[in-house]
């Protein structure tokens, strides 16, 4: 069941997911690894993004090594470089990443979808043993996902099939550029957390599906045991 938590004002949104953010941090710190998070794109987490790499980047360095950003979906063939989500990403997180306290992990296009594909589920591949050797069997310590109106997450839309044993595949969005490389809704779901970061105009039916349990949804089908909805408005 996703608990949806709703806010009037961005501070108070802002200030309850840094809360959050900063107790997966810790969580990770006291358990002696790095923390492994999974991030959504769009432009509605941006301002969140960078208030957690504020968090990241005035904190003592870890003999752990950087907390590792994973970028949980991307464009193929976006008409500008500013419709990459690892763009957003990047350029939101860059305050911990240039000083070498959070490290980011995107999808490698330039040859395609199959090698982007491939790449990243090699990469997942090692987050698992990681997983397995150090935390038990959750890949990430959090996993942001936004949510469509039409209830899809990350680049997994409705009707698509959706569920898979392979943890990256590619998909077709409804709207240009449509073709996109994507984590699936089992390595999503891989997550000791899911938080779902969004402003609630135009999603009510989307986040009373989500809040139902509506396995239609594939923001459903992606949450974990833990998982929580940060609303705006």
């Amino acid at each position: 069941m996703v608990k949806i938590v709703r806010f009037a004002d961005e501070v108070a949104w802002l200030e309850a997911i840094v809360a959050d953010f900063t107790l997966a941090v810790d969580a990770a710190a006291r358990q002696a690894r790095r923390p492994v998070f999974c991030l959504a794109g769009g432009s509605t987490p941006a301002p969140a993004y960078r208030a957690m790499a504020a968090v990241l980047a005035r904190r003592a360095p870890s003999p752990c090594g950087p907390a590792t950003l994973v970028v949980g979906d991307e464009r193929l063939e976006p008409r500008h470089r500013g419709e990459r989500n690892e763009t957003m990403i990047r350029e939101a997180f860059s305050p911990a990443i240039d000083v070498g306290a959070a490290e980011l992990v995107g999808w490698k296009t330039d040859g395609g979808e199959r090698e982007a594909v491939d790449s990243m589920a090699a990469f997942y591949a090692r987050l698992v043993a990681e997983a397995r050797a150090v935390s038990g069997s959750r890949v990430f310590d959090t996993c942001y996902l936004g949510l469509g109106a039409d209830g899809h997450c990350a680049g997994l839309f409705p009707g698509q099939g959706v569920v898979a044993d392979d943890p990256a595949t590619v998909s077709l969005a409804p709207a240009e550029p449509r073709q996109r490389v994507t984590l699936t809704v089992s390595a999503l779901a891989s997550s000791l957390r899911t938080r779902y970061l969004l402003r609630s105009a135009g999603k009510e039916d989307a986040l009373l599906r989500l809040a139902s349990g509506d396995a239609s949804s594939p923001a459903v089908l992606a949450a974990s045991g833990d998982a929580m909805a940060f609303v705006l408005g």
